[in-house]
């Protein structure tokens, strides 16, 4: 069972993980994260007519996310959940 999880995530983190992390993509950078995975355990939700996306990140840690977010600022948003938004406001 473990190894089958480490075989099959991209991920470094497999305790304290997030279910779910929203994220919105502003649309002049959102041809970065079309063309490969920027994200851990990144897929695309929605996007939107003019080129905003929506990316779901599944069984992430905040480590994992957070830094990506601080690198893409201001083009990337934390939509849910609300405890990470605060946690990143922290930084």
């Amino acid at each position: 069972m473990i190894a089958e999880r480490i075989d099959n995530s991209d991920r470094i983190y497999f305790i304290g993980t997030i279910d779910e992390v929203m994220l919105k993509i502003a649309p002049n950078v959102a041809v970065y994260f079309l063309r490969r995975n920027i994200l851990p355990n990144q897929e695309i939700i929605q996007e939107m007519p003019d080129s905003t996306l929506f990316v779901l990140c599944k069984n992430v840690h905040e480590r994992e996310i957070l830094p990506q977010v601080k690198y893409w600022l201001p083009y990337v948003e934390i939509v849910s959940p609300d405890k990470l938004q605060q946690n990143f406001s922290k930084i």
